[in-house]
C-alpha cells in the first residue's frame, strides 16, 4: 500500500492511497466467494451456480461491496500508518480497474490535519 499526504489549507491534509492488484484481487475473490456460497440461483442448487454465473448475475453488488471493503480497510490502515487524527474522512475520488486490465484501486480521502493546533482533536 502506497501513502501519500499532501496539505491543504484549513488545517486539512488529503491522503492518497493506491493499493496494488494482488491486494484488489484477492479481496474481490473473497467476496466472490461468499457470493457464490450463498447464492440461490434458478436452476441451480444452493451454492452451487457457477463462479461465472455468480459474478454475472451480481457484478454489481459485489463490486460495491469491495469497494466499501477497501475503502474502510486501507483508509484506516492509512490513517494508522500515518498518524493522522481523523474524524471523518471524505472520500473525494475512487477507482477500481476492469476485471481484463491489472487492478488498481486509489483513492484520496480528505482529513483534518494533526499537526495542526486549531483542530482540536485529540487521539
Amino acid at each position: 500500500m502506497n501513502v501519500q499526504v499532501e496539505p491543504l489549507p484549513n488545517c486539512l491534509a488529503t491522503l492518497r492511497v493506491d493499493l496494488p492488484p494482488d491486494a484488489v484481487n484477492a479481496a474481490r475473490e473473497d467476496i466472490t466467494r461468499d457470493y457464490a456460497a450463498n447464492a440461490k440461483l434458478p436452476g441451480y442448487r444452493p451454492g452451487k451456480a457457477p463462479r461465472a454465473v455468480v459474478e454475472r448475475k451480481f457484478q454489481k453488488q459485489i463490486r460495491e461491496e469491495l469497494e466499501r471493503k477497501l475503502l474502510s480497510e486501507s483508509t484506516r490502515a492509512a490513517i494508522t500508518e500515518k498518524t493522522c487524527a481523523c474524524s471523518s474522512p471524505e472520500c473525494r475520488g475512487r477507482r477500481i480497474c476492469a476485471r481484463s486490465i491489472p487492478s488498481l484501486y486509489r483513492h484520496v480521502v480528505t482529513v483534518p490535519d494533526s499537526s495542526c493546533p486549531s483542530t482540536g482533536t485529540s487521539r
